[in-house]
């Protein structure tokens, strides 16, 4: 949702007549119809609402949503947690009444799609308070079929029925859409027998679980290949419908986030870019600089066998005379006096060491480009074993232009560190935002002026099933007052231009998200930082670190 939320949007000339939005289901119903935009003004609203709250529909359109509300904090958080969720949602909620009252009640809302995203909510208000002898089936109609289909029709998500035997009994125009299967075609079949390519027994187990527990699941990211060959993106919320029985029908609710995740990926891609990018001046003086010596030695080997040449030659010169005359003295002392020009000496003892020299820089430039590539390569879709110190080395190589002027890295690796199931090419991106944070947090040194460098320690350990990657730097530490928002999205405590505040936000969204690992801060001012990062090694997901012996465990 756009930052454009306000107390008070004034009414726009292009917004639509609610009477002409609102499906007919509602224009009677005790229920109130909302839609909303993309900024969350109201679009249309049912006449329900002026009983609701004594404010007529006309005075609403157009204003922000969060004016219906008794707190404007529980409309942005309702909304917050949509977008999130990216499904269909319930929450009890409090509107405000035009005297000031909180009114108690009852909100279900869905996100509208514009092209694929976030365009708004369409949502039905059920208040919770019912009046001494009011008729019961005004206040609640979530057992008329009339009003649940009238419900369902407004829903843009792919909505799927299925009952108690597995048989598909509902088979919306969104999921003919996506799934590329025509309603007539699969309806009254097995969901299992349609003609997708899916992860049948994850699905299976979901509904199942479902159907047990009588309580909501949820499958994030799923993946469909229809019978058309696309492979579409899936967020599915799996509800019981048709009593709370055990094993009754479900309602799969889905979202199509295949655009989304394209646009991710190639965000990441371009993160990625945008950082080889930065790094690219810096690496070509890095490889400019054993160039450079190494095209000095070989430019002395050039000019020093040249006159090796010459005093061989003299030398031929010296024996052919020698092989046929015994008057040799005047050539003798003229070799000896080009040996002493050219200083032979030297040339055996310096030679060997420019030699020397050139193959250290080739292996520097060998290293530094076998770095760059294994950093830049794309990373896979799905979690790899991978070498942690590797990773480690060769952003440590590739960033070295960021941290030499300013620091020495150390590096202190446990030999018994297993591989480590990941995405590689984004943990290289976690290291390499805390190498170069570490670097600008020591630069900013009152010390760092008179030249004086710190010190950049990456460090690993095994524990059970955990990895632990520590980054200690001795820059200037965290400010308290900043500490709780560090990993915030644009938040920064740079000076304005040297920090976007996404370094930090992506380091999180890597392990704990993605990884679902855990991150730990440790922190002085004027002494420096430590990030803590731990990792799962068994690919499962995991709450935190559960220890019975925390004395034993230096990890609890």
């Amino acid at each position: 949702m756009k930052a454009a939320l306000a107390n008070s949007i004034p009414k726009s000339e292009e917004v639509p007549d609610s009477l002409s939005q609102c499906p007919t289901q509602f224009l009677d119903s005790a229920n109130v119809f909302c839609r909303t935009d993309v900024d969350d003004r109201i679009l249309a609203i049912s006449p329900a609402i002026t009983d609701l709250t004594g404010i007529a529909p006309k005075e609403l359109l157009g204003r922000a949503a969060s004016e219906l509300y008794h707190t404007r904090e529980e409309r942005l958080q309702l909304i917050h947690t949509l977008i999130e969720q990216q499904m269909l949602y319930e929450q009890p909620v409090h509107l405000r009444h035009r005297d000031g009252r909180a009114i108690p009640c009852l909100i279900t809302l869905f996100p509208r799609s514009t092209g694929e995203r976030y365009g708004g909510t369409q949502e039905v208000i059920r208040t919770l308070l019912q009046e001494p002898g009011a008729d019961a089936s005004i206040l609640d109609h979530s057992t008329d079929p009339a009003y649940t289909e009238a419900i369902l029709a407004t829903i843009s998500a792919i909505l799927i029925g299925v009952n108690e035997n597995g048989v598909i009994n509902r088979w919306n125009e969104a999921a003919e859409a996506t799934l590329g299967q025509p309603a007539s075609v699969v309806m009254g079949t097995a969901l299992d027998q349609c003609s997708l390519t899916w992860d049948w027994p994850k699905l299976e187990k979901s509904i199942a679980t479902c159907q047990q527990t009588l309580t909501e699941q949820r499958i994030r990211e799923f993946k469909v290949t229809t019978s058309e060959s696309r492979t579409a993106i899936l967020n599915l919320s799996i509800i019981c419908v048709g009593g709370m029985t055990a094993n009754a029908g479900v309602l799969i609710v889905g979202n199509d986030i295949t655009e989304q995740k394209m646009t991710e990926v190639s965000l990441a891609h371009s993160r990625k870019m945008e950082s080889v990018g930065q790094l690219a001046a810096g690496i070509a003086h890095e490889i400019n600089t054993p160039t450079q010596f190494i095209g000095d030695n070989t430019r002395f080997l050039q000019d020093a066998f040249g006159d090796m040449e010459r005093l061989f030659k003299s030398y031929s010169v010296l024996l052919d005379k020698l092989d046929k005359s015994t008057a040799h003295q005047e050539i003798v002392q003229e070799v000896k006096k080009l040996q002493e020009e050219i200083d032979v000496e030297y040339l055996f003892s310096e030679i060997p060491h420019a030699v020397e020299q050139s193959i250290e820089g080739l292996d520097r430039v060998s290293r530094i480009v076998r770095a760059m590539k294994d950093f830049s390569h794309p990373g896979s879709e799905e979690k790899q074993l991978v070498d942690l110190h590797k990773a480690i080395d060769s952003t440590v190589t590739v960033a070295r232009n960021e941290w030499k002027y300013a620091a020495d890295v150390r590096t202190d690796f446990d030999q018994s560190l297993p591989l480590v199931p990941c995405y590689a090419g984004d943990l290289n991106q976690v290291f390499l935002n805390l190498l170069v944070n570490a670097a600008h947090a020591i630069q900013d040194r009152p010390t760092a002026e008179h030249g004086e460098k710190g010190l950049i320690t990456i460090s690993t350990r095994h524990w059970n099933e955990w990895v632990e990657i520590k980054v200690s730097d001795t820059g200037t530490g965290i400010p308290e007052e900043a500490l709780s928002r560090i990993f915030d999205p644009f938040f920064t405590t740079k000076a304005i231009g040297k920090g976007t505040g996404q370094g930090l936000s992506i380091v999180h969204g890597v392990v704990v998200d993605q990884h679902k690992g855990t991150i730990n801060v440790e922190t002085a001012r004027g002494e420096g930082t430590t990030f803590i990062l731990r990792l799962p090694l068994d690919d499962q997901e995991q709450n935190g670190l559960h220890c019975e012996n925390e004395e034993e465990n230096p990890l609890c």
